[in-house]
């Protein structure tokens, strides 16, 4: 838990260069750290606050996982920040999971929610095909959480 708590002193307080440090050390890990209890806060964190650039890295590295990161009780918190934080370009790499997995995503939970912010954030056009297959499936008007 202590040692959370300092790569997290060094997010909030630490220069550039400490933090693209500590990118780098992470490299490789940070699916794994967003399915931790302690490590996801220290990804969320990232999200939240680093700069745009530090934040593709991890995003590069967390595309892939997102369905498993929805699904996941610590990974899910790390989805969202993604979504909330990253500029539409960012945004753009989680595209490829989100097209393969649009109806499973907006039946569920949390990824009905990823969905919605990816709609809210992205240009219409770049999220065209996925507004389209959730249009297309009169199913999910009446689901929970469609």
């Amino acid at each position: 838990r202590h040692g959370k708590d300092a790569v997290l002193a060094v997010l909030d307080h630490g220069s550039l260069e400490q933090r693209a440090q500590v990118v780098q050390a992470l490299e490789g890990r940070w699916a794994s750290l967003a399915m931790d209890i302690n490590g996801c806060r220290v990804v969320q964190r990232l999200l939240e606050a680093g700069p745009e650039e530090l934040r593709f890295f991890a995003v590069v590295e967390l595309a892939p996982h997102l369905e498993v990161l929805v699904d996941h009780k610590y990974g899910n918190h790390v989805a969202h920040r993604m979504v909330e934080h990253c500029a539409p370009a960012t945004l753009d790499l989680l595209l490829p999971v989100v097209q393969e997995g649009t109806g499973r995503l907006a039946r569920h939970a949390y990824g009905c929610r990823v969905l919605q912010k990816l709609m809210e954030r992205c240009p219409a056009g770049v999220m065209a095909g996925v507004a389209a297959e959730v249009a297309s499936d009169p199913t999910l008007a009446t689901h929970a959480f469609g």
